[in-house]
């Protein structure tokens, strides 16, 4: 019972994360940007979650609300970088999401060593649920994280089905000249798209940083390209990103329990730890492998949008 317990709670803590980023990337796709920055805009809002953390000191969980605000905010704009290369300069949209997955770990590790302890964020805020105990209590589901994640989830299945707003982002990946015909603004649509990209993956970070604590050092363990597969696998579509973030998170989930377990019974498995790790890796590379030819991507998605040509 206490390994399904231990597994269950990586994995919804893996949810969570690989979830928020999924749809971070869903909504600059949507709009027609690539973004592969997802991984550094992760590292970004998880560095000024800690940093503002670790400055601050103040140890009441409903500090974990301005830390979000902040985290997001910050990796909002930070987003905007992207949105400059790609929509003003109409730059290539890989080299920029390339650009923002080295740019992200240096200035989170210059933070850490300018303003860090010991090359560190110290970690004052406690989560707000009704138990701090990540890896084996239930009672750690009752939380702000989870809170954000079902709010998140209906909130943009119905702004993006349900609204004006929604319809009209999505026909921008689809074919941005008849949008422009149409009469929607085309550019202000695509940096709505990146800059609540940044939001999100932001919110990600936030939540990624309040899990690692002290063991934060400028990675995100690779948790932007995981939800990338996600994406890819989801079809850019908020309800089946859904449920293929509860079979990738499974996965995860379980490798990092079996990984860093104390069980005298899985001692034998956890000698394989780092092997274990990679399986959700490769277990990616494959999907991906048998699964892109099928994908239905935006149409218009990593295409320069030039007003003058119809």
């Amino acid at each position: 019972m206490q390994i399904f317990i231990g597994i269950l709670m990586l994995s919804i803590i893996s949810f969570i994360i690989l979830s928020f980023a999924a749809l971070s990337g869903m909504f600059s796709e949507r709009v027609g940007i690539v973004n592969i920055g997802i991984e550094g805009m992760i590292i970004i809002g998880a560095t000024f979650y800690g940093l503002f953390n670790h400055l601050l000191k103040i140890k009441s969980p409903w500090m974990q609300i301005p830390l979000f605000i902040i985290s997001a905010s910050i990796t909002g704009l930070f987003s905007m970088l992207h949105g400059f290369v790609t929509i003003k300069l109409k730059g290539d949209h890989i080299i920029s999401g390339v650009a923002i997955n080295l740019l992200a770990p240096a200035i989170s590790i210059f933070l850490l060593k300018l303003l860090g302890d010991g090359n560190r964020f110290n970690k004052y805020t406690n989560e707000l649920s009704l138990s701090q105990n990540f890896n084996s209590d239930l009672l750690n589901l009752v939380s702000l994280k989870s809170l954000f994640i079902i709010i998140a989830f209906v909130a943009i299945i119905i702004l993006l089905y349900k609204t004006k707003w929604g319809l009209r982002l999505k026909s921008i990946g689809e074919n941005p000249q008849a949008a422009d015909v149409a009469g929607i603004n085309v550019n202000s649509y695509k940096w709505q798209g990146v800059i609540i990209s940044g939001i999100l993956a932001g919110i990600a970070g936030g939540i990624f940083y309040q899990w690692k604590g002290l063991v934060f050092g400028g990675s995100a363990e690779g948790f932007g390209f995981l939800a990338l597969t996600i994406l890819i696998m989801g079809q850019w579509k908020p309800q089946w990103i859904l449920i293929i973030g509860f079979v990738f998170s499974a996965i995860y989930g379980s490798a990092l329990y079996l990984q860093g377990t104390q069980e005298a019974a899985l001692h034998s498995i956890k000698t394989y730890g780092d092997l274990l790790i990679a399986v959700p890796f490769v277990f990616t590379i494959f999907i991906l492998i048998f699964t892109s030819k099928k994908s239905i991507a935006p149409a218009a998605v990593g295409q320069p949008y030039d007003k003058s040509k119809r």
